[in-house]
């Protein structure tokens, strides 16, 4: 039954996804891609892909994630990001990712909003 569950969030997921392509003109742009010094992070719209400079790579469906978090810069400036696992991003490098960061957390707000 589990599987079952998640496989209707999934599905509910998608729709939402197709919707949203549909009130920007019927197509999708393509996939966003944030470059940073240490992280790369993919997201289609549906599926958020985080890679790292030691090869690892994280996946997730925004219909079974939590929403994105920042926390406060430390001492040096850094904050640690929670998205799919946990990375460091340095204070230059914080606006480049927080739009991409916010296109996630609206996906997921839309999946959460669907019935399942």
């Amino acid at each position: 039954m589990v599987a079952g569950a998640r496989r209707d969030r999934l599905v509910a997921a998608t729709a939402v996804a197709a919707e949203l392509d549909e009130t920007s003109g019927g197509h999708n742009d393509g996939v966003d891609e944030v470059i940073l010094r240490t992280i790369v992070i993919q997201f289609d719209g549906r599926v958020v892909e985080v890679f790292g400079v030691s090869g690892e790579a994280r996946r997730g469906h925004v219909a079974l994630m939590q929403e994105p978090r920042v926390g406060k810069p430390d001492t040096r400036g850094r904050s640690e990001v929670i998205l799919e696992g946990r990375f460091g991003v340095d204070a230059d490098e914080l606006p480049k990712l927080l739009p991409l960061l916010d296109k996630i957390t609206a996906a997921i707000r839309a999946a959460q909003a669907e019935p399942r």
